[in-house]
């Protein structure tokens, strides 16, 4: 979600380098976005530990998310990450 100064909500990231980048089976780093016409979407990353107790079916996906190059952007970026350790 990313929002102007004023709290409004922004139709779509205003910055095409900013996002969430994964790298692809062919070694690349890609930057994912949501298919055309589909409206809001929600992205999960499976990690580490869904590797693990999958035995291996499930892979962790190597990956990073780059936010506004500097804080006065003129725009914010939310996101909620969560962690688990089902063995923990």
């Amino acid at each position: 979600v990313f929002l102007d100064p004023a709290g409004s909500r922004l139709p779509a990231c205003p910055d095409p380098e900013v996002g969430l980048l994964v790298r692809n089976r062919k070694g690349a780093i890609v930057k994912i976005s949501a298919p055309a016409g589909v409206g809001e979407c929600l992205f999960i990353q499976l990690g580490e530990a869904m590797q693990i107790i999958s035995g291996g079916l499930y892979h962790a996906t190597e990956h990073c998310v780059r936010g506004p190059p500097r804080a006065p952007a003129g725009y914010t970026r939310s996101s909620l990450a969560v962690f688990m350790q089902p063995h923990a």
